[in-house]
């Protein structure tokens, strides 16, 4: 039997052993390997050709053992943050002209825009638009949708045709912002469509009763917060006059407002 002293030791020689072994062996080499135990001292060698001594036991070593068990289940995650309730607010042509209707701006003019029906194919097909009269901005007020607070930018498409050709550009101007509690309305911070050269604002038609788009995007760096106002205002013109810009009736079809979030 083998003293606990012998055994310690017998211990140690093996672990020194596997580690020479272990460093020691290539990619391709056996996957056993063999070693001598001295039967009185506990000693052990390895050997990679002949036989053991008659004082010493063979033993063989797997120098890869088998697969293990798989682990037990983990726990479930957290729950993840909730989604936005929605990512584009559309508003209609009756949504834009509730601001505009009967409003008289600084210079004493009246808001002269109006909802009609228009005729777009052979009679057979209708739909109502905004007549945008040349006149000055007017605010549209919109709930912030939740989760709106972390998409990277919002992006505004203004839908409008005309009912004859023309090359002239039109000129529209976008503003895009938000207020909440405390804030100043009085502030001119917003997003917008139009450079100062108005190079921004100005669109050509492609055509009669050709849907056209105009569009922008506003970059969001934690602007808006869920729950705030959104303040979409819209007009044709602007601050810039320019003799070329187009004078005939714009019909905007609607306006919508789509969140953009990071993938």
């Amino acid at each position: 039997m083998i003293s606990s002293r012998k055994a310690h030791i017998a211990k140690i020689v093996f672990l020194s052993l596997l580690l020479s072994v272990f460093s020691g062996i290539s990619a391709t080499s056996a996957q056993t390997m063999k070693t001598c135990v001295d039967k009185k001292s506990g000693v052990m060698r390895l050997i990679t050709k002949g036989a053991c001594k008659s004082s010493e036991k063979k033993v063989t070593w797997s120098i890869k053992g088998d697969a293990g068990l798989p682990g037990p289940k983990g726990d479930a995650g957290l729950p993840g943050p909730s989604g936005a309730s929605t990512s584009v607010i559309w508003f209609s042509p009756r949504d834009l002209l509730a601001s505009r209707n009967g409003v008289v701006d600084g210079s004493g003019i009246a808001d002269t825009s109006s909802v009609s029906s228009l005729t777009l194919t052979n009679n057979a097909f209708h739909a109502e638009a905004l007549d945008l009269a040349q006149e000055k901005a007017k605010v549209v007020f919109r709930a912030v949708p939740k989760g709106w607070s972390k998409a990277t930018s919002l992006t505004v498409r203004v839908f409008w045709l005309l009912t004859e050709e023309s090359t002239a550009p039109v000129s529209f101007e976008v503003y895009l912002n938000s207020r909440g509690a405390g804030d100043d309305f009085g502030s001119t911070d917003w997003g917008t469509s139009a450079s100062e050269d108005q190079s921004g604002a100005l669109v050509v038609s492609k055509g009669q009763k050709i849907m056209n788009t105009h569009s922008f995007t506003w970059s969001n760096y934690e602007s808006i917060s869920d729950g705030e106002l959104l303040t979409l205002s819209l007009y044709r013109e602007g601050n810039l006059q320019k003799p070329s810009v187009y004078s005939g009736k714009v019909y905007v079809m609607g306006v919508s407002i789509e969140a953009n979030f990071p993938e």
